[in-house]
């Protein structure tokens, strides 16, 4: 069962194009990705509840046409280009869980059904001929969340000040996962592009 409708992905292209067009220098991102997404969306006849000041986790779109309801919208950016191709999405905080193991339990639970990411092609030697042309490529993604259970979690520390600055770990699904202090304790993740449900090239 496909997520995303032949009609729908047509209108993200639409939408986004309009942006370019709009806002050629400034990035697809935050509040305006959510926007033109949703437009989408409801263009497309989809039913979509959206709060664009709500900043609930995993609730960025509520979705009541699909099995999956919940989604989170996220930008995306290629790691890893070289070998196996990974898209790095920067997720929620966990601040208020202060210790590894209570950061550990609330990653167990499921906090959204879908991961939608955008990710902005910006991999100099594959785009750079699209670049010289005023041409831009998206990718969007869907990706069912990692899945996180009771893998060890490894502090990591500053070369230069020798103080911890978070931790990190690999799931058995290639994802690899961190947590930054730096970020008031954000957890990201770099995900196999091939773990995607869907993917959809969108150039404009």
């Amino acid at each position: 069962m496909l997520f995303l409708s032949e009609e729908s992905v047509n209108k993200i292209r639409e939408k986004f194009s309009d942006y370019k067009v709009m806002f050629p220098m400034i990035p697809l991102n935050g509040e305006h990705l959510e926007h033109r997404l949703y437009d989408a969306f409801i263009d497309s006849n989809y039913s979509v509840e959206w709060n664009p000041k709500s900043h609930c986790i995993g609730a960025d779109f509520v979705c009541p046409d699909f099995e999956d309801k919940n989604w989170s919208i996220k930008s995306g950016r290629f790691t890893n280009i070289t070998t196996n191709l990974l898209v790095k999405i920067t997720s929620f905080r966990t601040t208020s869980h202060r210790t590894i193991e209570e950061k550990k339990e609330f990653l167990k639970q499921q906090h959204e059904d879908i991961i939608l990411s955008v990710t902005y092609d910006d991999r100099k030697k594959i785009t750079k001929p699209f670049r010289e042309l005023g041409i831009e490529r998206y990718y969007v993604f869907l990706f069912k969340p990692p899945i996180f259970g009771d893998e060890e979690w490894i502090e990591t520390f500053s070369h230069k000040h020798h103080t911890s600055t978070g931790w990190k770990t690999v799931l058995s699904d290639g994802t690899q996962a961190t947590i930054s202090k730096q970020c008031s304790d954000q957890l990201s993740f770099h995900i196999p592009a091939c773990l995607a449900k869907e993917c959809y090239e969108i150039i404009v």
